[in-house]
């Protein structure tokens, strides 16, 4: 489970904004939160919804997620030379800046360990070409990096890196010596870097960074590959399975899925509709069937590993009385036995009469062009009867356009 989330000079974030997702202790026990005891008596949420107006920050906040796994599982795979591919604020003491990100995260990377809370940490800062001093250029490269763990409650070292030096613990045990020279590049990340020599922690990292699923990129919003959502769906028959399980159930006058192949013999999904002598081809679905065609292999392995799926403005793709039923199956124990958990970033305010205050966030804009974050769980004076769904729309929580 991902408990907090902190994010400083990156895109419209200007000032750190932290996600801190802790249920308050005076909250009522509901199923829509979930608790590791092994870790702590803390609850989490399983479902986090972000609210705002257009170009507010929402899915600058989900982006944050998207760079994180990129850089911890490919940066290592791009050329020695490549700057990374994000952007600090838009204001010369922010490009000259550090941009920072820290997430806080159940796990348990080390063989013969226990389950206990992690602490991963970034800072960036820009180094800036010096061949032409009066032109301001961005360079950003890894200024530190650190992960720290607390087996018993309190938070220790298992790596922290400034530059390319590394201290080590002796659960992690690296040494820089025992690398070729500029192993450790000022554009790659300490983990994927050792997953190239067996590390055994930074490969469980790896596989646990794994289990996010987003269709945010790392600079805009990602659409699923059909051809690779057709491979899954032909290698893994019990996807296939549960997809028409669920479509089915949903009403979407969909009898059955399943795939065939187009006139050029390329494997192509079929929707068999209830009334019609013959199968539909997936150009002639419409978009929302075919969003959720490409986005349930996302939901499903989430569900299923555990993970946490990262989903932008996903009440545009697919139809309104949907996203309660995906938001249900992460609310529900039974979809959901290991605690996987839903970020999303909403447009559609009705979708608040179905969440609670402690899983619904809001971004919102400064005069001067700088992305706020914050929880609805911190708004003084709310309570778990008010219609989020009225006061939202009314101006009292903030985050909504200005028009006129």
């Amino acid at each position: 489970m991902l408990r907090k989330i902190s994010i400083e000079n990156f895109y419209s974030i200007k000032d750190i904004q932290v996600l801190d997702l802790a249920v308050p202790s005076n909250a009522p026990d509901l199923p829509v939160f979930a608790i590791n005891k092994e870790i702590s008596a803390t609850r989490i949420p399983k479902v986090v919804s972000i609210f705002g107006a257009n170009a507010s920050g929402k899915t600058t906040v989900l982006r944050a997620l998207g760079f994180l796994k990129w850089f911890l599982t490919e940066s290592f795979n791009q050329p020695p030379t490549n700057n990374l591919p994000i952007f600090p604020f838009a204001d010369f003491d922010s490009q000259m800046g550090i941009s920072r990100f820290e997430v806080e995260f159940d796990g348990n990377l080390i063989e013969g360990g226990k389950q206990c809370i992690y602490r991963y940490s970034l800072v960036l800062r820009n180094a800036p070409s010096h061949k032409n001093p009066l032109k301001l250029q961005l360079n950003l490269i890894v200024k530190s990096e650190s992960l720290y763990f607390a087996p018993e409650g309190k938070f220790r070292r298992l790596f922290h890196r400034e530059g390319d030096q590394i201290k080590d613990s002796s659960e992690f045990r690296v040494k820089v010596k025992d690398y070729p020279p500029q192993t450790f590049r000022d554009n790659a990340s300490v983990i994927p870097t050792l997953v190239q020599y067996n590390h055994i922690i930074s490969k469980s990292f790896t596989s646990v960074v794994n289990t996010v699923f987003t269709n945010v990129s790392i600079l805009q919003k990602y659409d699923p590959d059909l051809n690779d959502t057709i491979d899954i769906y032909m290698s893994d028959n019990e996807v296939l399975k549960e997809l028409n399980s669920e479509i089915r159930m949903l009403d979407l006058g969909i009898d059955k899925v399943v795939i065939g192949t187009n006139h050029n013999h390329v494997p192509m999904p079929l929707f068999q509709h209830t009334g019609l002598n013959s199968e539909l081809a997936y150009e002639f679905e419409s978009q929302g069937t075919q969003k959720f065609f490409k986005l349930f292999p996302l939901i499903r392995y989430t569900l299923e590993t555990g993970g946490l799926l990262v989903l932008d403005e996903v009440d545009n793709d697919i139809h309104p009385a949907l996203i309660p039923e995906i938001i249900g199956r992460f609310h529900d124990e039974r979809t959901n036995p290991n605690n996987a958990q839903l970020f999303i970033a909403c447009h559609n305010a009705s979708l608040l009469e179905h969440l609670e205050k402690e899983e619904i966030y809001f971004t919102e804009k400064t005069p001067d062009g700088r992305t706020q974050v914050y929880g609805l769980k911190d708004i003084a004076g709310v309570r778990r009867v008010d219609n989020y769904y009225k006061k939202y729309l009314g101006g009292v929580f903030g985050a909504v356009p200005n028009i006129g």
